[in-house]
């Protein structure tokens, strides 16, 4: 996946920081960091399980974003920090919070720091499911959070096939963010269940304009064959479809999301 989780390996190994430029790993279609920090800390007396914890700095032009990963699953603080009311002076790489650091609480995302297009800030999700991998944007000015989604995974790899600045429609001065991605979406009902009823509801929850649905039979079929002691139950999972989505962002809230693509895939949740 398209993490920003890397490491200067010769500082590291001696427990230094060190500073790197652009690791060559992330996805292109973000924005270069102006640099990047990662420092080995020293180990926590309280936390003795927590092996090596990594504190990772990420300098973009007004803004800083912090993480900081204890080697469990999922980030322990991620954090942003603006520095454009500060002579855009860079803040230092430390582990103490600053007083104007925008720490993302838990209850907001769990996951890691992914990349910044702007001052559209992404993250990931530590875990997968359904075969896909949940995002958010936040917006680096107040660290509101936009927009969550899930996007396909494939060979263990997520990818937006269009990560673009716009003009605003309403403000020269702005910009809008567009998004394009297969997209994952878990319906609040079973196709295989009830495939008309459910239908109509995925349609009118997505904007999806065919009139029928996808093929669930054979992802249900082989679920169902594999456990049959349970094949009543499983009718009743909820249907995960696939389908590709262009997404239009501002500061503010998801501005458009539009389906571009027929539905690809059916099967059962997880």
């Amino acid at each position: 996946m398209r993490m920003f989780r890397n490491i200067c390996l010769i500082g590291l190994l001696f427990g230094t920081s060190c500073s790197l430029s652009w690791a060559g790993d992330a996805s292109p279609l973000f924005d270069k960091p102006l640099r990047e920090i990662h420092t080995t800390l020293p180990p926590d007396p309280d936390n003795p399980y927590f092996k090596k914890p990594l504190l990772s700095c990420y300098y973009f032009r007004n803004f800083m974003v912090k993480q900081l990963d204890f080697g469990e699953k999922g980030a322990e603080q991620l954090s942003i920090l603006p520095y454009w009311l500060k002579d855009n002076k860079e803040p230092p790489c430390l582990r103490a919070n600053a007083t104007d650091e925008m720490v993302i609480g838990p209850r907001e995302w769990s996951g890691y720091f992914e990349g910044v297009k702007s001052d559209f800030i992404f993250f990931v999700s530590a875990d997968g499911s359904d075969g896909g991998s949940s995002f958010a944007v936040f917006d680096a000015v107040d660290a509101w959070k936009i927009f969550v989604d899930a996007e396909k995974v494939t060979n263990n790899a997520t990818e937006f096939t269009t990560l673009a600045l716009l003009n605003h429609p309403e403000n020269e001065n702005d910009a809008v963010l567009e998004l394009r991605y297969r997209r994952v979406y878990r319906a609040p009902c079973s196709l295989r269940a009830d495939e008309k009823n459910c239908w109509s509801l995925i349609r009118h929850i997505t904007g999806l304009m065919e009139s029928l649905p996808p093929n669930c039979s054979i992802a249900y079929g082989a679920k169902e064959k594999a456990y049959p002691e349970n094949a009543t139950s499983l009718k009743t999972d909820p249907s995960v479809i696939t389908y590709d989505v262009e997404v239009v962002l501002d500061s503010g809230s998801a501005v458009r999301v539009t389906p571009v693509s027929k539905a690809m895939e059916c099967y059962p949740a997880e």
